[in-house]
């Protein structure tokens, strides 16, 4: 169980892409969750619209965690390609 666990440090210790893909699946997520709580938050209607700003809100807000999700299952895929490619340059 360690050996692999083993070669997984030591293959992303050699590899910035995959370093910089987990970076950025990692650090997406929760960056693009804020900025969207943020710019969802400052919505307001008034007069006869704004009954609807709740419901504006939260189907605003769940697009925005849709695409942070989305954002970071990309990031993982790189990351997941990266390190297959820097693994059989190394083994070679």
């Amino acid at each position: 169980m360690t050996s692999w666990l083993l070669l997984f440090a030591h293959v992303l210790s050699r590899s910035t892409r995959t370093q910089l893909s987990f970076l950025g699946a990692f650090g997406s997520y929760p960056a693009l969750h804020f900025l969207g709580a943020q710019l969802v938050s400052a919505i307001t209607f008034s007069g006869l619209l704004s009954p609807l700003t709740s419901v504006i809100r939260e189907t605003l807000q769940e697009r925005y965690d849709h695409a942070a999700v989305l954002v970071a299952v990309g990031f993982l895929c790189l990351a997941f390609k990266c390190y297959r490619r820097d693994l059989r340059q190394l083994l070679r």
